[in-house]
This record gives C-alpha cells, structure tokens and sequence, in this order.
C-alpha cells in the first residue's frame, strides 16, 4: 500500500473520497448513488489507498474497509477513466454495504464464502445492470459496442427489478443451468452468459482467502462483521440520510487502522487516539494483505 492519507476533519476527508474516488458526476448526483455513498462513508468510513504490490488488485481489502485507488489511464477504449474508476469505487462501495466478515472467529470458511460470494452478487448487479436502469445517460459512456446483461433485459422491454430478486436471480444463472433458455440462443447473448458464469469460482476463493486471513483476523479488538441483508438494502440507502460526526469518524478510523494491521498479518498496534492511528495508518505504506498462494 502507498499513498495513504488520512485528513484530520471529517469534511476534508468527505472532499478528498468524492475527488479521489467519485470523479463521475452522473454517480455522485445521483440521489440514490449520494445516499449508498453517504451510508459507507459513514459506517465504513473506507481508507483509500494505492497499489504497491500486485496482489492488491484481487485481495479484497475492502473487508476491512480499505479501498484500492485504482487507475484507469490509457484504457479509453472502455470508456472515460472518471467515469471508470467511480463505476469501479461504486462497486467496491456497494460491496461494503453487505455483511463483511473483519473477525475469523465468528464464522467458518463455509460461511465466509456464502458472504462473499453474496456481496460480489449485490455489487455486479448494482454496477452491471441496477446503475443502467437508474442512471440511462452511463450506458453510452461504458464499454461502448460491447452487450451487457442490461441491454438483454432493456432489449426484452425488462423493466427495472428490485435489487432483492436479481440476486436470487443471478445466482440462479450462475450457480445452476435451469434458466440458460431464458436467453435464448442468440450467440452474442450466449456470450453474456459464459461471462457471467466464470464467476462461480468466488466460494473457493474465499474458502483460500479465509484460510490465509484466518489466523491474523482473531482478536478480539477487532470488530464483529455488519452490513445491510438483501432485503434491507435498497429500502435502507433509498431513505438514508448521510451525516459523519467528526466523533464517529475518528472512531472509525480507529477502528479501520487496526483491522488494516491485521488484514497485512501483523500484529496490531495499541491505537488510543486519532492521532495515533493517523500515524499507524502511515506505518502501513509498503506492506499488502495477506493473500492465499495457490498449492
């Protein structure tokens, strides 16, 4: 990790997110997306980063609220890099409002898949078909020329489902073959399909993923795993009302500091103030997340 960096006032760190990770404007004026921000922010309060080592792009620092500033430059042909990484910081987002396990005790690895393979899910569906639905003008803007998932449903006159039941939804087309004829045989809408269901791997890599976290995510002054159930998070972001205190951000970042020590294996340092854990997270620049090696 690099480029950590964790302002003193909350205001300033609400300025620094949106500017760093939320540079689309069609997002952040959204006022849906402004609330899903606003509910992370506030019980998440996620430290940004930036890649020091390879495996940061596939170890799910998000876990322990940790989010990986990526960048898009030179990849226009995908679509403009604002628009890119605020998509891609949305769907991290998105992810962070699902239960996440930050303590290995409470759950099996069993367990920790199901959460992880749920909240991957809710964030494809948010970031792949839901934004498209709530936000028509980023269609054009988002990988331009190539079919999506949504524009197999917009082109069957789908209207916009609950969040809820496309997630049953996409788990019943990824994890059986009952519902493969509701495409048809279309070959560009069977194409859609084989992608979606590359990602049925997700429950082994996490069961790797918990047996390599496991050991370091143990103490007890790391807290217990949250979030929002399928059915609670449309209808919870849909009327939240964003509002930090700066209390409750230095408490977080407390909080976020301590699992970011153990979610990098080491041993977790005593973190009574905010100022301390400002200068901890800064000890932090350099190290990664434990991740699994493969056998």
């Amino acid at each position: 990790m690099r480029n950590i960096y964790i302002p003193e006032q909350v205001g300033a760190y609400e300025a620094d997110m949106l500017e760093r990770a939320f540079p689309e404007p069609l997002i952040t004026g959204h006022d849906f997306y402004r609330r899903l921000i606003g509910w992370v922010i506030d019980n998440r309060t996620p430290i940004l980063y930036e890649q020091d080592h390879e495996s940061e792009y596939a170890n799910f620092s998000i876990g322990a609220n940790w989010l990986l500033r990526r960048d898009y430059k030179d990849t226009d042909e995908f679509g403009p890099a604002t628009t890119r990484l605020g998509m891609y910081s949305l769907h991290e987002y998105t992810h962070m409002t699902h239960p996440l396990p930050t303590r290995l005790d409470e759950l099996s690895d069993g367990q920790c898949a199901e959460l992880f393979t749920h909240s991957e899910y809710r964030a494809s569906n948010e970031t792949e078909i839901m934004i498209h639905y709530r936000v028509p003008e980023l269609r054009s803007l988002v990988l331009p020329g190539t079919k999506i998932v949504f524009d197999i449903m917009k082109a069957r006159d789908i209207e916009q489902p609950d969040a809820a039941s496309l997630v049953n939804l996409r788990a019943a087309v990824i994890e059986s073959n009952y519902l493969d004829h509701v495409l048809g045989t279309d070959p560009g809408d069977m194409a859609v399909l084989a992608g979606l269901k590359r990602f049925s791997g997700n429950r082994d890599w996490a069961r790797k993923h918990y047996a390599a976290w496991r050991p370091h995510m143990l103490d007890p002054v790391l807290p217990l795993g949250y979030g929002l159930t399928h059915a609670e998070y449309e209808p919870t972001i849909s009327a939240y009302e964003p509002g930090l205190t700066q209390e409750q951000y230095e408490h977080n970042i407390i909080r976020n500091v301590r699992l970011g020590y153990a979610m990098c294996g080491l041993a977790i340092p005593s973190i009574a103030t905010f100022t301390e854990a400002r200068e901890a997270a800064v000890s932090l620049e350099g190290h990664h997340a434990v991740i699994h090696t493969e056998s």
